[in-house]
């Protein structure tokens, strides 16, 4: 499944940033318990709404531009 995730991943529309925090945070997760992997998660997904490829994602979709990475 790992494996799988991870072309995913690679085939993704996302900024190389926001795959390269993707690709960490299931590399950290399979091994945790559910309840920590969930909490871990949703660390990682605080960290990277404050990035600036992430205002500038959600900037061109609420202004329905396509983003180019």
């Amino acid at each position: 499944m790992t494996k799988r995730i991870f072309k995913i991943a690679k085939n993704s529309n996302g900024s190389a940033q926001s795959i390269a925090t993707v690709k960490e945070m299931l590399a950290s997760i399979h091994h945790l318990p559910v309840d920590d992997a969930v909490k871990y998660a949703a660390q990682m997904n605080a960290k990277a709404r404050a990035t600036d490829d992430c205002k500038r994602g959600i900037a061109a979709f609420l202004g329905k531009e396509k983003m180019v990475w």
